[in-house]
């Protein structure tokens, strides 16, 4: 991995005392490498990857830089959240890769507080469902969000440090 870059990143931020959130957007194309059905963009980055242990192992050392590199109190006050808009293309090809989302999420948080253990993990930002939205139900335009907190619900030694929403409405 080239960690080196990491540094001249945040270095300016960390410098001045600025709490940074590291958002794994898109999973980088290492370690996605689907053959069951054609990328449709991006070298496939919106999958999630195919072995969630080696993902979530990567991460681990990239904390383990990040405490290296800036002491654990700082990097302590990071925040981490695994992917954007899950329940959307990204990540999970709008649910159908769900589980492996959910595995994916569980490794990583679970690596990242083994390297980092005050460290604050979310999910995913939730991309809303434009015009149906609020129906937070299993089978409900929001049942990839409620089938993940019922998930992690499950699991009191997973916790949900936060929770993030994208918004895209008018106002008004």
């Amino acid at each position: 991995s080239r960690f080196e870059f990491v540094r001249s990143r945040l270095d300016a931020y960390v410098n001045n005392g600025l709490d940074i959130m590291i958002v794994l957007d898109d999973v980088p194309w290492a370690f996605v490498n689907k053959t069951s059905e054609p990328c449709e963009s991006f070298g496939c980055q919106y999958l999630p990857p195919d072995d969630p242990q080696e993902f979530a192992d990567w991460v681990g050392e990239l904390a383990g830089f990040l405490v290296k590199s800036y002491g654990m109190n700082y990097t302590s006050r990071i925040r981490w959240r695994l992917g954007t808009e899950a329940n959307g293309p990204r990540w999970t090809n709008h649910g159908m890769y769900f589980d492996q989302y959910v595995e994916s999420y569980i490794r990583t948080f679970k690596r990242i507080r083994e390297v980092i253990p005050a460290a604050k993990v979310g999910a995913s930002n939730w991309v809303e469902v434009v015009g149906g939205s609020g129906n937070l139900t299993e089978h409900g335009s929001d049942s990839f969000q409620y089938n993940f907190y019922k998930k992690i619900a499950a699991d009191p030694t997973i916790p949900l440090d936060w929770v993030s929403v994208s918004h895209y409405g008018g106002g008004g």
